[in-house]
């Protein structure tokens, strides 16, 4: 997750359309992965949430289990992260 500090944007990702599998307490996040992997699906997404408008958008998808963004100062460019 990261803020764009001039928009307020908030920029995050969604690693895959599997939902975590919960041990007891604990949630099994590697679970999606794994299966992504065994059925080469790319199903994570890097999404912008707009505080003022309440609106989600896609901005890209597709994704090898996307798990963390970076947005620079000016909010020029993101990094996204994923692993494959």
């Amino acid at each position: 997750v990261d803020i764009g500090s001039k928009s307020g944007m908030v920029y995050f990702s969604d690693a895959t359309d599997i939902v975590s599998e919960q041990e007891g307490k604990t949630w099994d996040v590697l679970h999606g992965y794994l299966l992504d992997f065994m059925r080469s699906k790319r199903t994570g997404r890097l999404l912008r949430y707009d505080p003022v408008r309440n609106k989600v958008e896609v901005l890209a998808s597709n994704i090898w289990f996307a798990n963390g963004v970076a947005v620079n100062e000016e909010e020029t460019f993101l990094m996204k992260s994923e692993t494959s």
